[in-house]
């Protein structure tokens, strides 16, 4: 019963509802009710049936701790979290368990939280339980998130090598795994190496990360030759392996290679399934070729396999990629028609093509008709929103102000939930983080970021005003024709405006020191001006791709 009410109120909200019930609740009835609520009901409303469940005095259980992990790491309440975790273990000694601990150092892995890993490793340890190897390969996972690169990850190694511990197949495979997501293949057939030095062989899943990695590194040949070398050793090919494969072909965009890879899987008798199909679209995409995608789709087709969401939608970026509007949108159809529902990504991919056409009323119905359809905008399609905007503004910027207006009142309004940024505290720091944003909106989320630091500052006060670090990234979501338009762009913004230092070791990482940002914030308050896009349209920088 108390199952089927939470899941009603998921999609009402009526958290008042659901907390009058839990009221009239006791015993173990009361923890499975309360558990099922804190499990289905958005974070926000969760939050306030776990304060009701710890005044009623209900006994939690592994159940209740696991949700109430996920509630706060979707809050961003780490740090909290750690707290309540160490009181509820005092409190309650059989929440001492290994799930308990396995989903509480997960979400700090998730978050690029290797601090708040080893935090429950020492936890764990503090009550007895064993340190398995999962948790190692968490903190190398939290490492690669936060794009901790080289020393990090080895230094997991290391560390596991000083107390004894021998890492298992896991933990190398996942080290390597660590090191391709950071485009590093490098140091993940050194990695490879140091696993075969140590008598472990690697099994099909172990090659098939290291194929990976390469993949991610824009290295085929490199992957080319270990599939020969997994061959030579006896491991027999996989479906995970040749796909892995022709990623790494598609990274490059050389489709009669990724053919040829699915071509060798029938013949060893290796059924492609969509995934492999999705990736040899892909490859078109990148080659822009958009008849090979066609038949790449047909050939799916006549094997037996009903083109996806992905595949489709994959299909649409390649008619995207050299412009062709109406096949693009001839392919949308085709989804309805076939009884595809179009997703999210969908219409991004032709919300970005009307942008990069200069149709900014367009790129608006193709959101709005996204919005109709019951589709959560996601932050790349924000992006593109604004971008579509701010490029036309910036075309003629003094006759299309009304451009400015709207990117401004989207940002404020309806973006707000993904375009504004999250501002993370630190004993002296403000943090920004700007990964996947486009290098218009890292400059309006720059702008807000400073109008909220001088509303909280007065001249007569003498508070202290923290040193402001802009994390742009320098991955391959921030990179066109190796350049960085989104740290470019942030970076010739704010030095307009205020000294800029460039990390030494990072130069993604830009950083205004205190003093910097005090001088600043003291200038405008005296002034009376503010950081609205309004009032800093002349410092905005257009990217030149």
């Amino acid at each position: 019963m108390a199952y089927s009410l939470a899941q009603q109120l998921k999609d009402c909200r009526d958290v008042h509802k659901c907390v009058s019930f839990l009221r009239s609740l006791e015993g173990r009835v009361a923890t499975s009710a309360f558990n099922a609520a804190l499990k289905h009901l958005p974070p926000g409303a969760a939050l306030e049936v776990w304060q009701q469940m710890q005044q009623q005095g209900v006994e939690p259980d592994t159940y209740t701790a696991n949700s109430i992990a996920e509630m706060y790491a979707a809050l961003g309440m780490h740090d909290l979290l750690d707290v309540l975790m160490a009181d509820l273990l005092v409190r309650h000694k059989q929440l001492a368990h290994w799930a308990v601990f396995m989903t509480w150092a997960d979400v700090h892995a998730l978050a690029g939280n290797p601090t708040g890993v080893r935090h429950v490793m020492k936890a764990l340890e503090g009550c007895g339980l064993e340190l398995t190897s999962h948790y190692w390969t968490l903190l190398m996972k939290a490492n690669s998130r936060a794009s901790l690169r080289g020393p990090a990850i080895e230094g997991v190694l290391e560390e596991m090598a000083e107390r004894g511990i021998a890492p298992t197949e896991e933990v190398y495979r996942n080290a390597i795994h660590c090191y391709g997501i950071l485009g590093r293949a490098d140091r993940a057939a050194l990695v490879f190496q140091r696993m075969l030095a140590a008598g472990i062989q690697p099994g099909v899943a172990t090659y098939s990360s290291m194929i990976n990695a390469y993949a991610d590194s824009c290295m085929p040949e490199q992957a080319l030759q270990t599939m020969r070398a997994m061959h030579r050793a006896g491991v027999g090919p996989s479906l995970m392996a040749y796909t892995a494969l022709m990623k790494a072909f598609k990274r490059i965009g050389d489709v009669d290679r990724a053919k040829a890879v699915l071509t060798t899987m029938k013949w060893e008798g290796i059924k492609p399934n969509n995934y492999s199909y999705t990736e040899l679209v892909n490859t078109c995409v990148v080659a822009k070729k958009p008849v090979a995608a066609r038949r790449a789709v047909d050939e799916m087709r006549a094997a037996g396999l009903g083109p996806d969401v992905i595949v489709l939608t994959s299909l649409m970026a390649c008619y995207a990629a050299v412009g062709d509007v109406a096949r693009t949108r001839g392919v949308l159809e085709e989804m309805r028609g076939a009884g595809v529902k179009p997703n999210a990504k969908s219409y991004t991919v032709l919300l970005q093509l009307m942008g990069n056409q200069g149709h900014p009323a367009e790129a608006q119905a193709v959101f709005d008709e996204m919005v109709g359809q019951g589709l959560q905008p996601d932050l790349a399609a924000c992006c593109l929103l604004v971008d579509a905007w701010l490029d036309s503004w910036s075309r003629g910027r003094d006759g299309r102000s009304e451009m400015l207006l709207k990117a401004q009142e989207f940002f404020h309004g309806m973006g707000r939930q993904h375009l504004r940024p999250r501002l993370i505290s630190r004993p002296g720091t403000a943090l920004l983080d700007l990964h996947a944003h486009s290098p218009w909106t890292a400059q309006l989320a720059v702008l807000d970021v400073l109008q909220r630091l001088l509303r909280g500052y007065r001249v007569d006060k003498g508070a202290s005003v923290p040193q402001l670090e802009v994390v742009t990234g320098r991955g391959n979501r921030s990179l066109v024709r190796n350049k960085s338009p989104l740290r470019d762009c942030t970076l010739a913004l704010l030095q307009q405006l205020v000294t800029v230092r460039v990390a030494r070791n990072n130069d993604g990482l830009l950083v205004v020191e205190s003093k910097h940002m005090e001088r600043l914030l003291r200038h405008m308050a005296r002034k009376g001006r503010s950081f609205s896009l309004q009032d800093m349209k002349e410092h905005l920088v257009a990217p030149s791709m």
